[in-house]
């Protein structure tokens, strides 16, 4: 049996404590506004979510977080040159973040990482995120769940791929999650929309996988989801976090 294979579930579980069903990212908006009100409009919205702004941010700062530690680190018990990699992680967290252009998709995405980062610190010590967290507290970085993903699965031992699958299935799920509490759409039909996304998702994974972007070429392509993440700080009533 895969040794990460427990591991992996507990991380990509809805239950796991990082405050994502707190954010819609501009999917309350979609809703309020009327853009979704049925089942295959969610599935297009989310589709447009994943080809703009996962694949082009998402699986490739799981990509890199995973390759600069796995590509530096030979014993998690011993680790030596920390600076080599502290500065890429430092310029990938801050394009991370800074490349949203809604305030509350930024302050969304950084609760989330932050508290990833605390999981992830109390569940698996010897991963050394303490180094990522001294970075957050200091100033020096935002803190960012795909980047803390990466991480992690590179301690555990988990391939690039799996790492890149596992992080997108837990964003698309906990968009679904919310999409059901807001929405006239049922459970069955949101694990309906989700396995129809499967492909799309094993799609992005290896398009990144096997032509990584260039690290300066990250960049946010959702702009109507980053739109109605604007919108949605005005809605005269919410049900996710602004």
């Amino acid at each position: 049996m895969d040794q990460a294979m427990l591991p992996l579930l507990q991380l990509a579980d809805s239950s796991f404590p990082t405050g994502a069903f707190s954010h819609s990212f501009g999917l309350e908006t979609a809703l309020s506004e009327g853009t979704i009100t049925s089942a295959s409009d969610l599935h297009a919205w989310l589709e447009g979510f994943i080809v703009g702004s996962f694949a082009t941010m998402e699986a490739s700062a799981v990509y890199f977080s995973h390759s600069l530690l796995s590509d530096h680190i030979q014993d998690w018990n011993e680790i030596e040159y920390i600076d080599t990699w502290k500065e890429p992680i430092t310029l990938l967290d801050l394009r991370m973040t800074l490349s949203k252009l809604a305030r509350e998709s930024r302050i969304g995405s950084v609760k989330i990482g932050r508290q990833y980062v605390r999981m992830g610190m109390q569940l698996y010590p010897d991963a050394h995120l303490q180094i990522y967290d001294q970075l957050i507290q200091s100033g020096s970085c935002f803190g960012n769940a795909a980047i803390a993903h990466g991480w992690v699965c590179s301690y555990l031992g988990v391939s690039a791929e799996t790492a890149i699958l596992t992080h997108l299935y837990t964003s698309v799920n906990a968009l679904i999650q919310n999409a059901v509490r807001a929405a006239p759409i049922g459970q069955t039909q949101g694990q309906h929309i989700l396995s129809s996304l499967f492909l799309h998702m094993e799609q992005v994974t290896s398009h990144t996988i096997a032509q990584p972007p260039a690290f300066l070429h990250l960049a946010n392509a959702a702009i109507l989801h980053e739109i109605q993440a604007m919108r949605h700080e005005t809605l005269y009533s919410r049900l996710f976090m602004s």
